[in-house]
């Protein structure tokens, strides 16, 4: 007797729906590598950079790579990279010139040179760099300091030599003039304790009239050596405090000064201290001084 199982019929269905519901589908998507991967597998072709050096005995050649010093000293890739391909390092040439190696007072630190020293201690691998005693990068604020001049102070002799103040003369003491006239020692108008020279008591004579005066320097002084001839003068009323100008005479050679009394500075009846009359200056008031003039020490005749 056949009979169908009605367990196994819905176990057939069932299956029959599942495999209806399932398409076809291929598989096909293309992965590329990393570049840097890629290129690790491609330099793992090779063999350390050195092996490729045909070593002769004789041949100095040396493989070295231009690195700077804090990286080799990190120990990280910089450092395996160096000690597997390479013989040497070329250390920057500025790493250790003097600006970078030398403070202000001229005393090299050589920290960064000892601390590449140890982390080269126990490799293959050579140090070169630039040299310590170079001419570039110098340290400059040091070195201006050591060639800069000494400067010896030296204060010029500025001293005034008094030729005439007239206290050493007794009162009435008489000065010759050109043209007949006097000039006679007196009692300072503003102060009777002191003395002054009175020029051209004669008034008719005064005129155009020139008190003489002979003058010798201090030892070792020549009239070249001087550059100004200082006066202290009073006009009396205003005679003398116009006209044409006034003269200096030496050795009976006349020099015009550019100026009169009044241009030097005077008043009628008050005193005008250290009226300036330049030498060798033909700036007003001032004259040139000749060369032969310079020479003396002694001057037999000098007046104004």
């Amino acid at each position: 007797m056949k009979y169908i199982n009605h367990k196994l019929i819905g176990l057939a269905v069932a299956t029959a729906l599942f495999t209806a519901c399932v398409d076809e589908y291929e598989c096909n998507l293309q992965v590329e590598k990393p570049e840097e991967v890629a290129g690790s597998e491609y330099l793992a072709t090779f063999d350390v950079l050195k092996s490729y050096i045909s070593r002769d005995a004789n041949s100095p050649f040396k493989l070295t790579a231009n690195l700077n010093p804090s990286d080799f000293t990190a120990h990280e890739v910089a450092y395996s990279t160096i000690i597997n391909n390479f013989d040497g390092i070329d250390v920057d040439s500025t790493t250790y010139m003097p600006a970078t190696s030398v403070n202000d007072q001229g005393a090299y630190d050589f920290g960064g040179m000892s601390t590449l020293a140890d982390a080269l201690a126990g490799t293959d691998v050579t140090a070169y760099g630039g040299t310590l005693a170079s001419y570039q990068g110098q340290r400059a604020a040091y070195y201006t300091e050591q060639f800069e001049p000494t400067i010896i102070p030296y204060e010029p002799e500025k001293g005034r030599t008094v030729l005439f103040n007239f206290e050493a003369d007794e009162i009435g003491t008489a000065y010759e003039m050109s043209n007949g006239s006097v000039a006679i020692v007196e009692t300072d108008p503003d102060d009777a304790n002191k003395k002054v020279l009175h020029v051209g008591t004669d008034d008719n004579k005064a005129a155009y009239s020139f008190p003489k005066f002979n003058v010798k320097l201090p030892e070792g002084r020549k009239l070249g050596d001087y550059v100004t001839i200082e006066l202290d003068m009073r006009i009396v009323n205003q005679d003398g405090l116009f006209g044409t100008g006034m003269y200096v005479f030496i050795n009976g050679q006349k020099f015009a000064v550019g100026v009169n009394a009044q241009n030097l500075g005077c008043n009628p009846n008050q005193w005008n201290r250290g009226a300036i009359i330049k030498m060798n200056n033909a700036t007003a008031p001032g004259f040139e001084l000749p060369d032969e003039l310079k020479s003396l020490n002694e001057c037999p005749q000098i007046s104004n």
